[in-house]
């Protein structure tokens, strides 16, 4: 059962009260609008609270995306439903975004981590404002050549028609995603979240009770958006 109706009733009777009651000969109509705006903003704060509640207790369905991601650097393709049934770390980068390079560095150490026990998954996302070639010092590197230069050994996936970063609704370069085995959206952060951080959450959305994350939308320390 959700707070949101009640209180939203609430808002609206409060302000409607304070608006339409008689003024009093020496209770002038600013005052009157301070009080309503007074009401509306206890209201609303009451109605931030139950949304954060509801965002703590009861995980999200990841969003339904079905479209097929080629597998850089062969013919393969493979889709986000396929690594149903273990936690899943989805990262979404470009090798343009230096804050990206730090976390895929994280996200590859956990990646080893989750493949030597069996417990999860994760993948790279290329955002589509990567271009496919880029020209340094002469040389024309390619999007995946960039992760192996990089030192990882993540999956890097294409989406070249920006299905399924549309569908996560990004805002922002890098952005990571952990789901749990049933495909719900366990922890959000934007920016660069650490190991231990990143482990820690990943532990929880392994919770069989099914637990809502400590923080559903975590700030990470440095983020940035396409050029």
């Amino acid at each position: 059962m959700t707070l949101l109706p009640d209180l939203e009733r609430a808002l609206g009777t409060a302000v409607d009260r304070q608006v339409r009651t008689p003024a009093h000969p020496r209770q002038s109509v600013r005052r009157r609008v301070k009080l309503a705006v007074a009401a509306a903003g206890a209201a609303l704060s009451l109605t931030a609270i139950a949304v954060a509640a509801e965002l703590v207790g009861d995980r999200e369905p990841a969003p339904r995306a079905e479209a097929q991601l080629r597998i850089a650097g062969t013919d393969r393709f493979t889709s986000l439903a396929e690594f149903r049934g273990k936690p899943l770390v989805v990262m979404f980068w470009a090798s343009w975004c230096e804050p990206c390079r730090e976390q895929a560095a994280v996200a590859d150490d956990l990646s080893r981590e989750l493949r030597e026990t069996g417990t999860g998954a994760v993948v790279l996302i290329d955002h589509p404002s990567d271009p496919p070639f880029r020209v340094t010092a002469g040389r024309r590197t390619s999007r995946l050549e960039a992760v192996r230069a990089a030192g990882l050994s993540l999956p890097l996936l294409l989406d070249p028609k920006d299905e399924i970063a549309h569908a996560y609704g990004l805002s922002g370069l890098p952005q990571t995603f952990v789901l749990d085995a049933t495909g719900n959206i366990a922890w959000v952060a934007e920016g660069v979240v650490d190991l231990p951080g990143l482990r820690a959450e990943v532990a929880r959305a392994m919770d069989p009770a099914g637990n809502g994350p400590s923080n559903p939308t975590s700030p990470g320390l440095n983020t940035t958006t396409q050029p």
